[in-house]
């Protein structure tokens, strides 16, 4: 099986005018995430707790008259306000995962796999090779970005259904493998025309801002991997998963 192979780092690609582009789409991306925050909160959390509010209201007109009425109204009103809890949890989770600092990369993989399997209707298995260890806080939350952007790449382009997120930790090296069963592409032909695969190079950045590099390997019709590569990488410390 032949599987055309890149690894370039993003300054290969950029020329000036493509560095402003890769900025722009930064600010692009990060101006979507704000809207959808907003979003979320106004169409989620806001009109829940105005419905809240109102039971609340019918509650205290009830409770001289009908006690029981006002009690269910309370009722209603505890369970919109647990729906804004957990509304607000899911917005914050999306920010920055708790989980990914007090457990760690590995553990946050597995809890992205699970909870984005149904909005992205992809299968996604996590395995690990070797003793599990953890980095730095800057180093596991770029590592997760990495992986977050392909799992979103498959979601987005590749009509696959299952995907497999691969880590081995080893001594003198650290590797994390992201792989689908989709249409694949050309890795050449998408990095030769970076303005419209800025995605792709913001993960080759984010890999190269680690001293790691990133490997595309694909071909239509087979499937993709993302393949990160971290020579020497620094450990803080071991993880029980």
């Amino acid at each position: 099986r032949f599987f055309q192979t890149i690894s370039k780092m993003g300054s290969y690609f950029c020329t000036p005018p493509q560095l402003q582009g890769l900025l722009s789409e930064s600010y692009r991306v990060q101006e979507e995430t704000q809207e959808r925050i907003a979003h979320d909160m106004h169409d989620g959390v806001t009109q829940t707790i105005i419905g809240a509010l109102y039971e609340i209201q019918a509650a205290q007109d009830s409770l001289v008259g009908s006690p029981a009425v006002a009690s269910i109204n309370l009722s209603r009103a505890q369970d919109l306000l647990a729906e804004v809890d957990q509304e607000i949890r899911r917005v914050i989770y999306d920010l920055h995962p708790p989980v990914l600092d007090m457990m760690g990369l590995v553990v946050a993989t597995k809890r992205f796999a699970t909870s984005s399997a149904p909005t992205f209707n992809i299968e996604c298995k996590v395995t690990i090779e070797g003793e599990p260890r953890r980095f730095g806080k800057h180093t596991e939350v770029t590592i997760y970005r990495i992986i977050q952007s392909a799992m979103q790449n498959i979601a987005a382009h590749s009509h696959a259904n299952q995907a497999h997120v691969y880590f081995e930790f080893e001594t003198e090296s650290f590797q994390v493998v992201v792989e689908d069963n989709g249409i694949g592409f050309d890795p050449q032909t998408a990095l030769s025309i970076p303005d419209e695969h800025l995605g792709l190079i913001g993960m080759i950045e984010r890999a190269e801002s680690l001293g790691a590099t990133l490997k595309l390997q694909s071909q239509p019709g087979e499937g993709a991997k993302v393949i990160l590569d971290m020579p020497s990488p620094k450990y803080v410390e071991k993880v029980e998963i």
